[in-house]
């Protein structure tokens, strides 16, 4: 389509003419034009142009042409298993945010890694999101539909969506492929068994510690405690909790009480620092902001998951 420049235009623009200026033309090469843009459309949503639309109520068939367009069609892919081909898109260039809507041809679900050529503009990886490689079969199963859309930054095809139905049936390993179920058996401090995707507990037990201790001149008396070596009185109201087991995340959550004399009644308890094998605790009068060395503390702390 372009600007008419027929005889008569005024910048490219029909004009009505005027007393002794003539209008613009109308060509039929213009006209022409105009027709098959609009039927165009019609067509590449899939439409039989109607030939008896007289009335206002038919006039509908570009609007429904563009519903249809815009909600995507969907085309099958042909070629094998891993290395896919898309016809009938009419791209001219892979273009970023270019979206694709596929049906994976029968007998071709992928069985890993898997590329994408799509009308010959050349062959392009299909990824994740966050660009990790597909490890797993089925993710492209044969019959699902999926939407691939061009990330031109990684020069590859981000997948949007898959078959869920097949990632939920292997939920395990598509988790683990992704590193975060692995990740989450570390935090819990159980083991993956991969072969069937069950979390199974270790027997060692590092994700927790707990200890009380009494405070004698300047020495605290070690009480009872689980994953606790020792526990340090350095300095007025401050002590230094050592695990027996480093805890695998340095961002847990403590509750600490402290044992008082009657002489304290507003006290503060703090977590002055604390690193995959250390916590510091800090005590301190709430009225007077110093430092307070109370009779006895207990504790608990928890890694965040």
């Amino acid at each position: 389509m372009h600007r008419t420049d027929a005889d008569g235009h005024v910048g490219n623009k029909y004009d009505d003419g005027s007393p002794g200026v003539d209008s613009t033309v109308l060509r039929a090469a213009e006209c022409n034009s105009f027709q098959e843009e609009l039927v165009n459309v019609i067509l590449a949503a899939g439409l039989s142009l109607n030939t008896s639309s007289e009335s206002y109520a038919q006039m509908i068939q570009l609007r429904d042409a563009i519903n249809i367009l815009i909600a995507g069609a969907v085309l099958t892919c042909t070629g094998a298993a891993n290395a896919y081909v898309v016809t009938g898109t009419g791209w001219t260039s892979y273009n970023d945010g270019a979206a694709l809507k596929i049906r994976i041809g029968a007998g071709i679900s992928n069985t890993g890694a898997s590329t994408v050529n799509v009308d010959s503009l050349g062959v392009k990886d299909i990824k994740w999101p966050d660009g990790a490689a597909i490890q797993l079969a089925n993710v492209l199963k044969a019959g699902s539909i999926v939407t691939l859309v061009y990330d031109a930054t990684g020069g590859v095809f981000q997948l949007a969506t898959s078959s869920y139905e097949t990632i939920l049936a292997n939920i395990a390993e598509v988790i683990t492929a992704r590193g975060s179920l692995g990740a989450l058996a570390t935090r819990l401090n159980v083991a993956l068994e991969t072969s069937n995707g069950k979390l199974k507990r270790k027997a060692a037990y590092n994700g927790v510690a707990a200890g009380a201790c009494f405070v004698t001149g300047s020495l605290p008396t070690f009480y009872n405690g689980v994953n606790v070596a020792s526990i340090a009185h350095t300095a007025t109201g401050i002590f230094t909790v050592t695990f027996t087991n480093a805890m695998t995340d340095a961002n847990f959550l403590a509750l600490v009480t402290p044992y008082l004399t009657v002489s304290y009644t507003a006290t503060d308890v703090f977590i002055r620092g604390k690193t995959t094998t250390t916590m510091v605790i800090g005590v301190k009068n709430r009225d007077t902001g110093n430092n307070i060395d109370p009779t006895g503390l207990s504790f608990i702390c928890h890694e965040l998951i």
